[in-house]
């Protein structure tokens, strides 16, 4: 995840009816992590990121995120990955640093 924000202004600015159907969808954030699972999962072997907002963190968990035991790095993993792949894999995230 490169990170992700959304302008208040434009919310604000949505008629009800529209906001109430992006909330309704999840939200903008899971409705662009869907579109990023749906679009790349069979690309890669896992998706991470580095996520320290709690409001984020509310939305990022249910979407399919779990905690690596770092601060602030979430992975979600695709497919059945031996634990070794996934050290190695967690290893190569962690030592990017923040991102």
């Amino acid at each position: 995840m490169d990170g992700a924000c959304t302008d208040g202004r434009v919310l604000r600015a949505m008629a009800a009816d529209e906001l109430e159907l992006v909330n309704e969808a999840g939200g903008l954030l899971r409705q662009t992590l869907r579109f990023c699972f749906a679009r790349f999962a069979a690309d890669v072997e896992a998706f991470f990121g580095h996520c320290g907002d709690p409001r984020a963190r509310e939305v990022v968990f249910p979407a399919g995120f779990s905690e690596t035991g770092l601060p602030h790095l979430i992975v979600r993993y695709n497919g059945a990955l031996s634990a070794a792949r996934q050290q190695e894999l967690l290893q190569q995230a962690h030592s990017i640093g923040p991102f």
